[in-house]
Formats: C-alpha cells, structure tokens, sequence
C-alpha cells in the first residue's frame, strides 16, 4: 500500500543481520563510502527470476531523510 510507513534499520560494522520475511519490499542505501550490502536469499537464482519485483526508488521515499539526490 502506498500509505505504508517504511520501517528503517542503520547497521555499522558490528551490525548482525536483518531477517525480511517474504512478501516483504526492501531497499538499502550505504551512508558510508566503501561500504558493502550482502543480501542472502532462500531462494535459488532460478526461483528468484519469478520473484522479483519492483517499485519506484522514491514510491515511499525513506531515501529523502539520507540522500534527496537519489539516482537511479
């Protein structure tokens, strides 16, 4: 629903993981340079081509509180 409020989490280098159950929508935006963001999945690269889907970076838009100059 477009009137969802996004739930927000900031990890540093002793962060542990974040578990999205599935049917959940998720992004990531690194606030630091040299930065990496590992996504695991349960499901196989076969298996996720059918279960991508996508929304416009700013169609909640929790990017604006870090970075108003989104690209895409």
């Amino acid at each position: 629903s477009k009137t969802t409020i996004p739930k927000t989490f900031e990890f540093d280098q002793d962060s542990g993981l974040l578990f999205i159950p599935p049917g959940y929508a998720n992004g990531a935006i690194n606030l630091e340079e040299n930065c990496k963001i590992i996504y695991f999945s349960s499901l196989n690269l076969e298996d996720s081509i059918n279960d991508d889907f996508r929304f416009p970076s700013q169609y909640w838009d929790p990017w604006a509180d870090y970075s108003p100059q989104l690209y895409e």
